[in-house]
C-alpha cells in the first residue's frame, strides 16, 4: 500500500499541469514586483516576473511530483534571470538617473551637460515633452508612465530626432486621456528646432 502512494505521489505531471502552474505564479509574481516597485522599466520588470515566476512555478512542480529535472531546470532558469537582471540593471539605473537629472532641466541645459548621444536623446525627450504639453487643456496633469527616451526617442542622422510616445493627461471635462504624440526636432547648437509637429491624437 505504502509503494502504491509513493508511486501515486511521483508522477509525472502533464505539460499543461506544469504550465499553469508556472503562468500563476508568473502572474503572482509580475503582481507583487508591480505592487512593489511599479513598472518603470518594462522589460526589466518583465524578465524578473517571467523568470522568477517560472523557477518559482518549477519549484513547485519538482516538490510536488518528487520531479529531479524540475528542480534542475528551475535552478538554471533562476541563474539565467539574476545574470540578466545584473546584466541590465546597470543600464536601468544609468537611464533612470539621467531621466531624473532631466526633469527640470530643458533640452539645452542636458545636452551641454554631457554632449553624447543618449545625452541628446534625453534633452530631445524633455523637449518634447514641453511642445505637448503646451497643446494640452491641463498640462499639469501630464504623465508620461514608464516611458523613457531610449524607448521614445529616434536618432535619424545628420542631428534629428523624431520623438514617438503617449501621455495621460486631462481633458476639458476632468476626464484622463491618453494622447499618441509625435514630433520631430534638429539639433543645432546646444537647443533644438522643430521641424514637424508636435502631432498630439487621442486614442
Amino acid at each position: 500500500m505504502s509503494s502504491l502512494q509513493n508511486q501515486q505521489h511521483a508522477r509525472i505531471p502533464s505539460v499543461p499541469e506544469v504550465v499553469t502552474g508556472c503562468v500563476v505564479c508568473v502572474v503572482l509574481v509580475a503582481a507583487a514586483i508591480w505592487f512593489l516597485f511599479g513598472w518603470e522599466h518594462f522589460w526589466l520588470s518583465s524578465i524578473a516576473s517571467l523568470g522568477l515566476g517560472t523557477a518559482l512555478g518549477l519549484y513547485g512542480v519538482s516538490e510536488t511530483y518528487q520531479v529531479p529535472a524540475a528542480r534542475h531546470t528551475a535552478t538554471a532558469v533562476l541563474a539565467l534571470t539574476i545574470f540578466l537582471i545584473f546584466k541590465l540593471w546597470p543600464n536601468v539605473s544609468t537611464e533612470s538617473q539621467a531621466g531624473a537629472a532631466a526633469g527640470g532641466q530643458s533640452g539645452s541645459e542636458v545636452a551641454e551637460a554631457e554632449p553624447d548621444l543618449f545625452q541628446k536623446k534625453v534633452a530631445a525627450w524633455v523637449r518634447a515633452q514641453i511642445l505637448v504639453e503646451r497643446m494640452l487643456k491641463s498640462p499639469g496633469t501630464a504623465s508620461y508612465g514608464w516611458q523613457t527616451a531610449s524607448e521614445c526617442v529616434e536618432h535619424l542622422g545628420d542631428d534629428k530626432f523624431r520623438v514617438r510616445g503617449w501621455v495621460d493627461a486631462q481633458n476639458s471635462f476632468g476626464a484622463t486621456v491618453r494622447s499618441d504624440f509625435t514630433v520631430l526636432l534638429r539639433r543645432v547648437g546646444d537647443d533644438f528646432e522643430v521641424i514637424e509637429g508636435p502631432f498630439v491624437r487621442p486614442r
